[in-house]
């Protein structure tokens, strides 16, 4: 790609400084390799500069050229004192490499494993067809940051861009976007679960896996684990396996529920609230809204409980407080 190396304002700056007469004859370079972020006066002309050395501009992009026309050559020439032996173009080259696929790799293994979408830092990456990004041409190896990470756990596919620093120039980006191969997504639980603990979708994320490392009976589809109450506890980060949990809890502790009383020829129901979580089937305790009473109750599906008619109350109220009781008929 041809590109100007001045720009005009650059370039008039260059002109009103110069000074008539006294000009050296010096041979401009037709091929000029530079390694850093600009081009200086001494890397276009051979031999010894009449008005010392100065920048010009901007180098080049690492691994990229640009030409600098015979015309542009010659102003820069006479702005700056020298006399050309021979008019002629230049080519500005600087050069570079491309990063590895191995770099990039490791450092977007680093940011998913620090973001929780994997669990081990040698998780293999398959990257779409991109072209590398290219550094300067230098034995610092460059710091690769992975800059606006988003993740697709459900299908294992990644995307974001990656920022290779090198001293102190311009950071060189890149967009990317690839996916994990040969892992599998796991519901774990984010924290440690204690037995007893009903699971919530807060308590657990998807990460990928190993197939290895994921137990045989392990559940996979966290909406299966939602309600459910452990049997065992689980550590941060584990996997769930089908004989830590029992059946889903039909009523969460603190709900509202319905407690039904049935008595010869009708039933009673007041409003309730559970003390415990509990399965279709389970005998919980239940507290009377009304009463404030603390009675069991068998768990006959969400939200609602039945009393035996006959059941004793576990607590009573305090004395002093007159129970409100409010029912209802039902045939």
């Amino acid at each position: 790609m041809r590109t100007s190396l001045l720009l005009g304002a650059t370039l008039a700056a260059a002109l009103a400084a110069g000074l008539a007469g006294g000009a050296a004859a010096l041979t401009p370079r037709s091929h000029v390799v530079v390694h850093g972020p600009e081009v200086r006066l001494s890397d276009l002309f051979d031999g010894t500069l009449p008005r010392g050395d100065r920048v010009l501009g901007p180098s080049p992009a690492p691994g990229r050229v640009y030409t600098v026309e015979a015309g542009q050559l010659t102003a820069i020439a006479r702005a700056n004192g020298i006399t050309l032996a021979s008019p002629t173009t230049a080519v500005v080259e600087r050069p570079g490499r491309p990063l590895s696929r191995e770099t990039i790799e490791e450092a977007l293994r680093e940011a998913l494993l620090a973001a929780g979408a994997i669990d081990t830092a040698d998780a293999p990456i398959a990257l779409n067809a991109f072209t590398a990004p290219v550094v300067p041409l230098s034995t610092a190896q460059p710091r690769i940051i992975v800059e606006d990470l988003g993740w697709d756990a459900g299908q294992a596919r990644f995307n974001a861009q990656i920022a290779a620093i090198v001293g102190p120039e311009a950071p060189v980006r890149a967009r990317i976007a690839g996916r994990v191969d040969d892992t599998v997504a796991v519901p774990v639980a984010v924290r440690r679960l204690a037995e007893g603990d009903t699971i919530r979708a807060s308590d657990i994320k998807l990460v990928r896996m190993s197939p290895a490392r994921v137990p045989q009976d392990a559940v996979l589809d966290p909406q299966r684990l939602a309600g459910r109450t452990l049997r065992q506890s689980v550590a941060a980060g584990a996997p769930l396996a089908g004989e830590q949990f029992g059946t889903a809890s039909a009523v969460q502790k603190g709900a509202a529920v319905v407690m039904l009383v049935d008595l010869p020829g009708l039933s009673i129901t007041a409003q309730g609230r559970a003390l415990e979580d509990g399965a279709q089937g389970a005998r919980i305790q239940v507290m009377n809204v009304a009463s404030r009473a603390v009675l069991e109750a068998v768990v006959l599906g969400p939200g609602r409980v039945r009393v035996a008619a006959d059941s004793a109350p576990i607590s009573r109220p305090q004395q002093g407080r007159t129970p409100q009781r409010r029912a209802e008929l039902v045939r």
